[in-house]
């Protein structure tokens, strides 16, 4: 069975997202091949037109699709859905990632109209099961057919039918298929590899994250247990990627990369062994704890140059409400031991928390202002299906649901906060405005700086 993986058609979302691989749709791209399906991917990096996705359809004629579903892009979805519909009816459309997880499943049929298969949690172990279901069955169900489908939704008979959803063990997923994800094909991140030359790419070592943020979802894709893929499997394609595909620059995507400190001094000392220079970022989450220097200065010694700190809120009332572990002075002892250690800083604020007042936002940015990040992010806390945050929003507004298709949390009825949403978005675009200007005339000043020194250093 031919197999196309992709997003939404990228002209149909609101908010583009960055030109990256899709590691998700990698690991499932390998785990179809392996049972002898004919795969191609199209994520982030394809032309955003309508017609070429049309005529793509058209020329290269999947019998299946399986597309990754943000609750942001729902929207988008459904018009892809449409759209590859309209080029054929007979395709048989698969979605799953973070929204199809952790929305009620009739929600999202009616959402997706047109969809004929829906995955919940990760799809690695139940996709070659169904695609191979379909292909004895001559594309239709059997009785007892899909029944042992980990994480499989579908209708029979008019009535919605699901199966359990098992986190299996990650050495059996192998690994991404790299060459349909290759990192030559992709843009280097502007701001965070400063390298000449060399490709970049995402990378994780770990599924699952044991936090407890109330507006986050992923455990509902990877559970809240930490699945770490050994050393030896990390090493190995760590290697394949700076030999065979000339990667230089990493991003650690997963969430509990350094939760386990002394999984993370020993993947550091493997690198500098086998002689890996790479430069690489990661993303801390908060444990409870401050992380150790030894760790710091393995890190920075491996290629570390950034850490991305999800702090979110300053105000401590807000961090409760969210479920952070840490305390704001275990954050600011944090930044001071990655300073010391000279590992750059982005820091990933939020705004718009429930009942957040304005004074706690500008508490928050005052708090980002002060402690002189590399980077700063700051996004409207959106509510996300299957979080409390989502949670508290039905209750307060006594509503069953959202319509997705039509969402703008940028004018949302159903602010979470004591702003109003348009407001809110006024604050967030001019606090994300202030950070890029401020960052960029720390650059120009620097730049002018040194031309005057060269200048003067000439004339004499």
């Amino acid at each position: 069975m031919k197999v196309l993986f992709t997003v939404p058609i990228t002209s149909y979302i609101s908010e583009m997202p960055p030109i990256l691989q899709d590691l998700g749709l990698g690991y499932l791209a390998n785990a179809v091949r392996k049972e002898g399906h004919d795969v191609i991917i199209r994520d982030w990096n394809m032309p955003p037109s309508e017609d070429d996705y049309i005529e793509y359809i058209r020329r290269e004629k999947p019998q299946a699709v399986g597309i990754k579903v943000f609750s942001k892009d729902v929207g988008a979805a459904s018009r892809t859905v449409k759209t590859i519909k309209s080029v054929d009816s007979s395709i048989h459309i698969i979605v799953g990632g973070p929204h199809p997880s952790a929305t009620p499943s009739r929600e999202v049929f009616d959402n997706l109209n047109g969809i004929d298969f829906i995955f919940r949690g990760e799809a690695e172990v139940g996709l070659p099961l169904l695609l191979q279901a379909l292909s004895d069955s001559g594309g239709k169900e059997v009785k007892g057919s899909f029944d042992h489908v980990p994480g499989l939704v579908w209708m029979s008979n008019g009535s919605i039918v699901e199966n359990d959803i098992n986190f299996s063990d990650v050495e059996k997923y192998e690994l991404p298929s790299w060459d349909l994800l290759k990192p030559e094909n992709y843009p280097s991140l502007k701001g965070l590899n400063k390298l000449k030359s060399g490709n970049s790419a995402p990378f994780i070592t770990s599924r699952g994250c044991p936090g407890l943020c109330s507006f986050c979802s992923v455990n509902t894709i990877n559970g809240r247990k930490i699945r770490r893929r050994p050393i030896k499997s990390v090493i190995e394609e760590l290697s394949f990627l700076y030999h065979e595909h000339n990667v230089r620059f990493l991003m650690f995507t997963d969430n509990g990369f350094l939760v386990d400190e002394n999984y993370v001094q020993e993947l550091c000392d493997s690198i500098i062994t086998q002689g890996l220079k790479f430069q690489w970022d990661c993303v801390l989450i908060e444990t409870g704890r401050v992380i150790d220097e030894k760790t710091l200065r393995l890190m920075k010694k491996a290629g570390c140059i950034m850490v991305g700190m999800g702090i979110e809120s300053a105000s401590e009332r807000i961090r409760g409400i969210i479920n952070k572990n840490n305390t704001i002075d275990m954050v600011v002892e944090t930044i001071n031991r990655l300073r010391r250690n000279d590992i750059n800083i982005f820091g990933f604020f939020m705004m718009g928390f429930p009942t957040e007042t304005r004074m706690e936002i500008e508490e928050t940015i005052r708090f980002a202002r002060s402690h002189g990040f590399h980077m700063v992010s700051f996004t409207i806390c959106y509510p996300i299906p299957g979080t409390e945050v989502y949670r508290y929003l039905l209750d307060k507004y006594n509503i069953e649901k959202i319509d997705w298709t039509s969402f703008d949390i940028h004018r949302s009825p159903y602010p979470l906060s004591e702003l109003e949403s348009e407001s809110l978005s006024k604050l967030y675009r001019k606090t994300n405005m202030e950070f890029m200007i401020t960052k960029d005339f720390k650059g120009l000043l620097k730049k002018t700086i040194n031309f005057i020194k060269k200048k003067t250093f000439v004339m004499k």
